[in-house]
């Protein structure tokens, strides 16, 4: 049996007592992520699993899909909040500025035909002052 498998075995025998850093399972895989990948540099879930095995935190591979998923609506949603919050600063003559780049912009896209199906988008924005 392969090392991933014994830890997969061991996650899904895990007594009723989580171990005292389970509950920072996403915190360290957030961690591992940014420390050991970038644009040039991958990480298989058999590493992900034992370096999260070093930090006494097990998981299964179908639950490291799920948060690998959830952190990166994190990192989308943290990233159009701080575009909006520029948007939000800028004085109206900036804030036609943009919006006229991103009109154009569709209109490059869709007459190149890369404009992207976002029908089938939910977007939420509150502001609070």
């Amino acid at each position: 049996m392969s090392e991933t498998e014994n830890n997969e075995l061991a996650a899904g025998k895990q007594s009723k007592e989580p171990r005292s850093n389970q509950k920072l399972k996403l915190l360290y895989l957030a961690k591992i992520l940014l420390n050991n990948t970038d644009a040039n540099h991958d990480i298989t879930l058999d590493e992900i699993l034992n370096k999260l095995h070093a930090y006494d935190v097990t998981a299964a591979r179908k639950s490291l899909y799920d948060d690998i998923e959830q952190l990166g609506r994190w990192e989308l949603e943290s990233v159009y909040t701080d575009l909006m919050k520029l948007y939000l600063s800028l004085d109206s003559f900036g804030q036609k500025d943009v919006e006229n780049l991103i009109k154009f912009e569709a209109q490059r896209c869709k007459e190149q035909n890369t404009l992207q199906d976002v029908s089938n988008m939910a977007v939420q924005i509150t502001i609070k002052k």
